[in-house]
């Protein structure tokens, strides 16, 4: 389960509960925060589980995270982090990089059938051409990598570089739009309802392909897919959170309006009835409400007010109807900060 922040945290072990998993009896479970103690308490009595918290990069989760480990000794637990100070039982296991010859192994392997990986197939190359590419990447990754991505290898901002610069503009401007969301599962139609939204990206990107009246957004997904930037299943799609922080902080210009624009893109798409607060809208918003949080995230720190104020207001309410009142009560505060 992605974990980054503790509202990530609290839908995600919320989720545990339903029929597809755990299969608690979810009419006696009405409250979220009742529903992520049934679930603890579920699985602190056994012993046949793998419990991953993936990406946990926020200091509230890993607190909290930090409180629900121990009662989780009988099981295995993972947990995937770039913070350093854990406690509660935590014993850290730095992953190193491959060797040379492990990688190459590797690639041959994972390729034995066409001997080429997304990139390769797609543009029907060999890997001499490949490697020729691929240096043309890395120099614009050198151009930004040090000062904006210090934490990130080289080599592997330059392979999305490289495939970037194949993208179409409308390609690049969904990429971008995703990258200000959070690295789990985005519904499809939050993009193909939107086509105006789609027009405006490709705008920002100033790309000078003709707009047309009916964008193929869905086309766009699938290509995305191909190149191996998204993850694409049936209705829902996926951007990798390192792929959304290489794409987002490149951003050299326009960030503020790219903000806004993937604000807008989120607060069209959530309708106005029924309210957060109704059970109803609880199906929609228990996908939207990771996503809506990180936009609010970025919408607050660069400044914009609105629809900002508007869409944590909206999470809080929908957490404070699930009796999440520790998650809602910050959001609230934030809304206040926010005027």
């Amino acid at each position: 389960m992605v974990a980054d922040n503790l509202v990530n945290l609290t839908l995600n072990m919320a989720k545990l509960a339903g029929p597809g998993l755990l299969k608690l009896d979810e009419r006696k479970l009405k409250e979220q925060l009742v529903v992520v103690e049934a679930v603890i308490a579920h699985l602190a009595g056994r012993d046949d589980y793998l419990m991953i918290f993936d990406n946990v990069d926020d200091e509230e989760a890993r607190k909290r995270i930090s409180e629900i480990v121990p009662r989780l000794c009988r099981g295995r637990v993972i947990i995937t982090s770039r913070m350093s100070e854990w406690n509660g039982g935590v014993k850290a296991l730095v992953i190193d990089k491959l060797s040379e010859e492990e990688a190459v192994s590797y690639l041959m392997e994972k390729t034995q059938e066409r001997r080429a990986a997304a990139y390769i197939n797609h543009r029907h190359i060999g890997f001499k051409e490949y490697l020729a590419e691929f240096d043309k990447g890395r120099k614009k990754v050198l151009s930004w990598h040090k000062d904006k991505l210090q934490d990130h290898p080289e080599a592997v901002l330059s392979v999305w570089q490289t495939t970037e610069d194949c993208l179409d503009a409308g390609e690049r401007g969904i990429l971008r739009l995703a990258s200000f969301l959070a690295p789990e599962a985005i519904p499809a139609r939050l993009f193909e309802s939107q086509g105006e939204k789609i027009a405006e990206a490709i705008g920002l990107i100033g790309g000078d392909e003709e707009i047309e009246e009916q964008i193929d957004v869905r086309g766009m997904l699938i290509e995305l897919s191909v190149w191996s930037m998204i993850n694409l299943t049936g209705e829902r799609f996926i951007v990798h959170r390192l792929v959304q922080e290489s794409v987002r902080l490149r951003i050299e210009e326009d960030y503020k309006k790219w903000a806004e624009l993937a604000l807008r893109l989120v607060d069209d798409y959530i309708p106005d009835d029924p309210t957060p607060d109704d059970v109803r809208s609880w199906v929609l918003w228990e996908v939207m409400a990771p996503h809506v949080s990180i936009v609010a995230e970025y919408g607050d720190e660069s400044g914009i007010a609105e629809p900002t104020g508007r869409l944590m207001n909206e999470l809080a309410l929908h957490f404070k109807s699930k009796a999440s009142f520790e998650v809602a009560e910050k959001l609230y505060c934030r809304v206040l900060a926010t005027f």
